[in-house]
């Protein structure tokens, strides 16, 4: 790890990031993100489902349907959700809650609560720091890596609501709320998939299943890949706010697909996002550069590494970090 040769204190990283956002227009800092939260609701949801009309006359018109249909569902449950946590489009708070509820918990199929809990008041502010926010919210490791990192993922939406229910599990209002919820998201999946796409009840059930687990291997392994192999800390040796994000957080390169479906905040602007929380994903990307250099100057870490890099690494070190890693205790796991 490289080390600070000058004291860089993350005050000064602020101000320059104000300048950068105090020169930006509102389309900018919001509207980029929710233009392409209403293009997937309102262009690629829509097609997606007409396509699945076409199941017997045309198989790859229909394998397109069930993979917009996923894209469409994994821009709510995970872009736009991520942004609803950190309140990053500019809503008021019972608009911003609201839209939270819908994404994570009517359509992504989890106790918002809980999400709110683990994600934005664990999480962040105890990155990597050791039965904290340790950073391992998916981890089975009595399974072998590969069936870990190829197989597994494509059960996470059948293992959700029983994820859900064990973690709120005793809070007897959030339990009845967020069954209904449940009811709610999952009725209004099959009633599209069976009244707008023409589909017969088995085939409605089967195409919901496939199209919330399209794209679960990249979720999984993104969720991974940002924060697992790098720095972990102990409440007693915990760094400065600045060094903490700098080593344990990793960003990935800009992809067209994934930085569209799960937002760059999760994917090429990782780093920026837990320094500058409350930014979109536009912004973050704007920020980049600001962020970058601030840290050349400072000679602080700055974690960028390939997709295929972060596959070849986790494989290798799966017995390492996955398997006898420290054990998990507010986040989820299975043992």
């Amino acid at each position: 790890m490289m080390l600070s040769t000058s004291p860089a204190k993350f005050s000064d990283l602020n101000a320059r990031v104000k300048l950068v956002i105090q020169n930006s227009t509102w389309f900018e800092k919001h509207g980029y993100d929710i233009m392409i939260l209403l293009i997937g609701m309102f262009v690629i949801l829509p097609t997606g489902l007409v396509l699945l009309r076409f199941d017997e006359t045309n198989i790859m018109l229909f394998a397109i349907g069930i993979a917009m249909l996923g894209f469409c569902h994994h821009l709510s449950m995970v872009k736009a959700a991520h942004m609803f946590l950190h309140s990053a489009l500019g809503l008021s708070e019972r608009t911003n809650e609201f839209f939270r509820w819908v994404s994570i918990e009517l359509i992504g199929g989890f106790p918002s609560t809980y999400a709110t809990l683990a994600h934005v008041k664990i999480h962040h502010p105890h990155t990597n720091i050791l039965g904290l926010g340790d950073s391992s919210s998916w981890r089975l490791p009595f399974l072998p890596r590969s069936v870990y990192m190829f197989v597994a993922p494509l059960f996470i939406p059948l293992m959700t609501p029983i994820v859900g229910y064990v973690q709120i599990w005793g809070r007897w209002f959030n339990m009845f709320t967020y069954t209904l919820s449940l009811i709610a998201g999952f009725g209004a999946h099959y009633c599209l998939l069976r009244y707008v796409s023409d589909l017969e009840p088995l085939g409605a059930v089967m195409c919901m299943v496939a199209s919330r687990s399209v794209f679960m291997v990249p979720y999984i392994h993104v969720n991974v890949f940002q924060h697992i192999g790098l720095n972990m800390y102990t409440t007693e040796n915990r760094p400065d706010r600045l060094t903490l994000m700098s080593t344990s957080v990793l960003n990935l390169p800009r992809h067209p697909f994934l930085d569209w479906c799960f937002g760059h905040s999760i994917i090429s602007c990782h780093i920026e996002h837990h320094l500058f929380t409350g930014l979109s994903d536009s912004m973050c990307l704007k920020i980049k550069p600001t962020v970058k250099r601030f840290f050349e100057e400072h000679r602080l870490p700055y974690h960028e590494k390939t997709y295929t890099n972060r596959v070849k690494f986790i494989w290798r070190k799966y017995e390492e970090l996955m398997v006898k890693g420290p054990p998990i205790t507010d986040f989820v796991a299975v043992h």
